[in-house]
């Protein structure tokens, strides 16, 4: 499951238009042997990290949670928006009370895994945005981001140059 799962997201997302068409590439068996063969040379690369530190998996499981927040305060934050566009009434207000609170919480839950987990994130967003803009190329899209996308991915390449600073000059480790 370590290697198909991923493979198979990714295919999933190739035909969609989101990740690069070599991802969707399927094989004379109907496998998407492309996918298979870029996942299992990152989690080789992951299982290598082993060899270097004892504390490799430990930290990929921080960052990890740190992402899976990150992912849980955009699920909330679309609660707000699909109960705030819903017909006014008990229902609505509760669902939007639920929304509001949840998306406190994780918030609270991001800023609380620490600036080190936030700026180390930025590293990993960083090569996503390229592989998002070769997908966007592929379908020949001309404008890959909104206004307000292109704030963000501005903000996480400031973030990821931060980052890199602070892993250079030992202010945060891994």
């Amino acid at each position: 499951s370590w290697t198909i799962l991923p493979a198979e997201t990714g295919l999933i997302a190739a035909k969609q238009g989101v990740f690069p068409s070599i991802f969707g590439r399927i094989n004379k068996h109907g496998a998407p042997a492309e996918a298979l063969t870029i996942t299992s040379m990152c989690i080789q690369l992951f299982m290598f990290t082993f060899l270097i530190t004892d504390q490799a998996y430990q930290f990929v499981a921080s960052l990890v949670s740190s992402v899976v927040i990150i992912t849980y305060i955009f699920v909330t934050m679309y609660q707000v928006k699909f109960s705030y566009q819903q017909p006014k009434g008990r229902q609505r207000t509760i669902q939007l009370v639920i929304g509001l609170v949840a998306t406190a919480f994780q918030i609270w839950a991001f800023v609380s895994a620490g600036l080190k987990f936030m700026l180390l994130l930025t590293l990993l967003f960083v090569p996503g945005i390229f592989v998002y803009i070769k997908a966007q190329k592929e379908q020949h899209q001309r404008h890959f981001f909104s206004p307000i996308e292109k704030i963000v991915v501005a903000l996480i390449f400031i973030g990821s140059l931060f980052a890199i600073y602070f892993l250079a000059t030992g202010t945060i480790t891994i």
